[in-house]
């Protein structure tokens, strides 16, 4: 999301004209899932205008930047459950098992206790998901 408007001025331009907003998304780093919790987040927070500005795209009220990374997230915006996705990558992001585990210090002795946990919470996550889409349908 970042590169689409990253030393791009007139598709910073043109978004913020569209969605009135000036909140952009942020870069995201490639090896640490914890880094990348705000780039998460701000995702989120920017997916309507983003929805908003893809749209004005689409029916050329804007030029198409025909660039890889426009058309990456207009793909991903097509996804009905991208923001089902990034809420669960937010909440692996903010467990605390990845900020004890990304780490110098030798803590592999509590690594099967907590891996086991960390297994037993996401079952029941996975559990009450899949409980909710049973309902609804």
């Amino acid at each position: 999301m970042h590169t689409l408007f990253h030393n791009v001025p007139a598709s910073r331009e043109d978004y913020s004209a569209v969605t009135k907003s000036t909140i952009f998304p942020l870069p995201f780093c490639g090896h640490r899932w914890i880094v990348n919790l705000p780039v998460v987040e701000r995702a989120v927070v920017v997916s309507p205008s983003l929805h908003l500005y893809m749209e004005a795209v689409r029916t050329k009220k804007l030029p198409n930047p025909g660039t890889a990374s426009f058309d990456t997230i207009e793909a991903a915006l097509k996804d009905p459950l991208i923001l089902a996705k990034l809420q669960f990558y937010m909440t692996v992001a903010r467990n605390p098992f990845l900020k004890e585990y990304q780490t110098d210090e030798p803590v592999m002795l509590f690594l099967s206790k907590d891996l086991a946990k960390l297994i037993k919470v996401m079952k029941l996550a996975l559990h009450i998901i899949i409980r909710n889409l049973v309902t609804c349908h």
